[in-house]
């Protein structure tokens, strides 16, 4: 809140303190901290005089109520004057240190709002900054994204060629087995043939000779896988 009044003072623009001003006489009276409400309820009922400041292109007399101050402080120091040419000097030597105080003052001010104005342009340039840096880490984010997609299908490319080539070894195998198993059995019957012939052509052959015939042929070829 106090951060609030200060502020009103130190706005771009006099309309735009103005505003910031109208708000807070409006807000405080309502807070629930009973000093501040109060402070509310002091700038309600000196509203109009406040808000002439910004009426007035920032006019004030906060330079007189200073002199008045400076004057009041020498006369009690003095604790009087008896005559008024004495009290007309006195207060002529404290007017002169009294501008050489504005000097310092206006000084202060104005190295103060250097000082602001350069917090302002920092302010500034950290934000640009900041927005600067998060452009590059969505860029980043963006690149690496991509090149993982990119991995991702290269890897995929890699194990589809890897695993067409071991589909492809695999049939060859089997193709080999097969032809060398169909050879063993084209051998077997062959053997088998030529068994069955010999012996047919040794006599003739009755059913009981052809039985007989099959299950020697039968033995032999069991004989021969083992």
């Amino acid at each position: 809140c106090a951060q609030d009044v200060r502020d009103m003072f130190h706005q771009d623009s006099l309309s735009q303190g103005k505003r910031l001003a109208i708000r807070v006489m409006e807000a405080l009276p309502t807070c629930p901290i009973p000093e501040i409400a109060r402070l509310g309820r002091t700038l309600r009922k000196w509203k109009t005089t406040i808000l002439a400041y910004f009426d007035t292109d920032g006019a004030s007399n906060g330079g007189t109520e200073a002199v008045n101050g400076l004057i009041e402080l020498g006369r009690r120091i003095a604790r009087g004057f008896r005559n008024f040419d004495h009290y007309r000097l006195r207060m002529l030597l404290i007017a002169g240190g009294l501008d050489e105080r504005s000097r310092k003052i206006r000084d202060e001010i104005a190295a103060a709002e250097r000082a602001r104005q350069d917090a302002k342009v920092a302010l500034a340039g950290y934000e640009q900054s900041l927005i600067e840096a998060r452009s590059e880490s969505k860029k980043i984010l963006d690149e690496t994204k991509v090149y993982q997609l990119q991995l991702a299908a290269e890897l995929k490319a890699k194990a589809d060629v890897e695993l067409a080539k071991m589909k492809d070894r695999a049939r060859r195998d089997i193709d080999s087995a097969k032809k060398i198993a169909i050879s063993e059995i084209y051998a077997e019957a062959t053997n088998l043939a030529t068994i069955m012939a010999g012996k047919i052509l040794q006599r003739q052959v009755t059913e009981q000779d052809h039985a007989r015939l099959m299950e020697e042929s039968l033995s032999e070829l069991s004989k021969m896988n083992n």
